[in-house]
């Protein structure tokens, strides 16, 4: 059996440099890429509403506020939930990496 030095890392680095990709770097990354497109959004946001009162006064100020603010809420909601599918499926994965492992176990001991 060999040794991996990497083999009790669960962090990014330990994760980027794990050829055998038995640990993930998508998981420890989903809050970074949420925050990131937070702010994004919201710097978006900003300048979608300071372009309506420039350009279109008070009702296009008004109408960027309105419908800025409903289209960021929808964008980050389809975000959130797509991040959220990312790490259902990597926890289906480690769940059922543990039945599995369960299982064998269980023919061992009774076999």
């Amino acid at each position: 059996m060999t040794h991996d030095p990497m083999q009790g890392r669960s962090d990014g680095i330990g994760a980027l440099l794990d050829f055998s990709f038995s640990r993930f770097l998508t998981p420890s990354l989903v809050k970074i890429i949420y925050a990131l497109v937070f702010v994004l959004m919201g710097i978006g946001w900003l300048i979608m509403v300071v372009s309506g009162f420039s350009q279109g006064g008070f009702k296009g100020g008004l109408m960027a506020l309105i419908f800025g603010t409903l289209v960021m809420f929808v964008y980050l909601l389809m975000m959130r939930v797509s991040l959220e599918l990312m790490i259902v499926i990597f926890r289906l994965g480690d769940d059922t990496k543990r039945l599995v492992a369960l299982e064998e176990a269980k023919q061992r001991g009774g076999a």
